[in-house]
């Protein structure tokens, strides 16, 4: 199975730049954001025992695809000839590609997340994203909650009166699944929104939490107050907070080999030209 076969089935497209989600005109600082933000969705780390697999594989993919198009030469190539310089390489199983993540990321603190969270709530940004949701999903609250950053079920009052005033000024349409909710489905959110902070509680006392600031500890205790709804928070904060480290740290052993297979595919595209 080729790296191409690896992208389409993990998701669906055999384009580097659909799959990665950015245009084909992005730049190095556009291709690190972008993912940065996918491969929080699907790091290993971050994911559920049932999709731990599977979405290792996706991470796994991702940071290829990165270090791809991150890469001058192999990105040339790709782009003029739709191939991978070195397909062999690409399917090194030693490569550790959570030690190129990290080399690319720094560690968030919890001043971090605290400054991120009161800056955003109220927001003009916030509110951009509540009627880019309430569109989206055509008023689905279940969705909006889980998708705007940091909000949990206690927002939904005040994400109603924001709505209420865009559907007044005619800014949105007024959709049933908003206006015309069924109580039964309120009162099961907030049932469901407690019961999953039960759990999560129960979750970090089983594994004895401690109280210092790094990331996945941070998370976990997110998780108590916030648990499912956290999610995509971590995903924007960590795009938004994410920094090169200050060290400069070595290339990834694959990379020399990258290199010196662009060089020679490049070689072998300037001797076809010649002959055409």
């Amino acid at each position: 199975m080729s790296f191409f076969d690896d992208v389409e089935r993990y998701f669906n497209t055999r384009c580097l730049y659909t799959a990665i989600e950015v245009q084909v005109n992005a730049d190095n600082a556009e291709l690190k954001k972008a993912y940065h933000k996918l491969s929080l969705r699907y790091h290993p780390d971050r994911s559920s025992v049932q999709d731990k697999d599977i979405n290792k594989c996706k991470f796994q993919t991702l940071s290829k695809i990165h270090s791809i198009l991150s890469n001058k030469e192999s990105r040339a190539v790709y782009d003029e000839t739709g191939e991978l310089i070195d397909d062999d390489s690409l399917q090194n199983k030693d490569c550790d590609w959570d030690s190129y993540w990290r080399q690319l990321f720094k560690k968030i603190t919890k001043k971090d997340i605290e400054k991120f969270e009161e800056e955003f709530k109220g927001s003009e940004k916030e509110a951009e994203e509540i009627k880019a949701y309430y569109i989206r999903f055509e008023g689905d609250m279940d969705e909006i909650l889980n998708n705007v950053m940091c909000s949990t079920a206690e927002d939904e009052t005040r994400f109603r009166k924001i709505i209420t005033n865009l559907i007044e000024k005619k800014e949105v349409p007024e959709f049933d699944n908003f206006s015309k909710e069924d109580p039964q489905k309120i009162k099961l959110r907030k049932i469901r929104a407690e019961k999953e902070k039960k759990e999560a509680e129960q979750h970090a006392n089983d594994i004895g939490l401690k109280t210092d600031d790094t990331l996945e500890n941070l998370i976990l205790q997110r998780q108590v107050d916030r648990s499912k709804e956290m999610n995509n928070f971590f995903n924007n904060l960590e795009a938004k907070y994410g920094q090169p480290k200050a060290k400069k740290s070595k290339k990834l052993t694959t990379d020399a080999p990258i290199k010196n297979a662009a060089n020679a595919t490049s070689k072998k595209v300037a001797t076809k030209r010649k002959r055409k």
